[in-house]
């Protein structure tokens, strides 16, 4: 039997909120043909033991080193049997009939590459997910301490699809890294996630990707999950995660932007550098 779709995982010590969000795939997906491809980086919560107890048929690889976002995501993609991929984070819930729906819609729409859906937050709220492309004056006006009175300026308005109502469908520049249902052929056309981005911008940049060739990524907000938000990401030291982020910021720029831009925002940030490394030693 052909595989429908493989759920792709990637772990960090996030045990008790990985058995609810796979709990919550079993018990609400049916109709469907699925796999579960985990990824674990190097947890030390017991993540692994629990899988294997808990949860047999799910294809564990438990790695030595915490390999982070794009290469844990691309170990498992590589793994995957389905004609669908879902890169899913591990703090969300599935509820009933969700990943059906999505497999339907990107069955019916062959000129969608990738969707997600709608994010619910722990209050019940609709997530303001989905953006425009990011550019570097949009990356100083959101990043930059210096510009922190700038923050409700029209083009942050326009980039964050102010006013669009996220219970509607819309054809979008990027979707959220928590929830992206691509299809296999697409991945294997664009080449997966760039490795040099660790823990931030990759779906930036899969998405830009994706807009090269002809594609599109589409927000359907006929299904649903819930995204309790960064529970992974969060475990990292603040020092580090700043030099990740950092990192990865400078890298997208200087690949879709040139290296111009690169160093504009270079000298534009340095102040934040300089204000989150004094903050991360206190």
């Amino acid at each position: 039997m052909k595989t429908d779709l493989s759920i792709c995982i990637v772990n960090f010590n996030t045990k008790l909120i990985l058995k609810k969000c796979l709990e919550s795939i079993y018990k609400n997906t049916s109709g469907l043909n699925f796999e579960i491809i985990v990824i674990d980086n190097a947890s030390t919560d017991n993540s692994q033991e629990m899988i294997k107890t808990l949860f047999p048929k799910i294809k564990i690889t438990s790695k030595k080193t915490n390999m982070y976002f794009s290469k844990g995501y691309n170990l498992a993609l590589k793994k995957s049997l389905g004609k669908y991929c879902l890169i899913l984070n591990s703090d969300t819930i599935i509820p009933k009939n969700t990943l059906k729906k999505v497999f339907q819609f990107m069955e019916s729409n062959l000129h969608i590459a990738a969707a997600s859906c709608r994010h619910i937050d722990e209050s019940g709220e609709t997530d303001r997910t989905c953006s425009r492309f990011p550019t570097p004056p949009i990356e100083f006006l959101e990043s930059s301490i210096l510009t922190k009175l700038f923050k409700n300026a029209s083009l942050l308005k326009r980039y964050r699809y102010k006013g669009w109502n996220r219970k509607s469908n819309k054809i979008v520049d990027v979707i959220p890294g928590s929830f992206i249902f691509i299809k296999r052929n697409i991945l294997q056309e664009i080449g997966y996630f760039d490795e040099k981005l660790l823990l931030f911008y990759g779906e930036n940049d899969l998405c830009a990707r994706i807009k090269k060739i002809g594609k599109f990524c589409y927000h359907f907000s006929e299904a649903k999950i819930t995204h309790l938000r960064a529970q992974s990401v969060n475990l990292l030291p603040k020092g580090q995660l700043y030099r990740i982020a950092r990192h990865d910021m400078l890298y997208y720029y200087k690949k879709h932007f040139g290296a111009t831009w690169w160093l504009l925002l270079f000298i534009a940030l340095t102040p934040n550098w300089i204000y989150w490394r004094i903050k991360s030693f206190k």
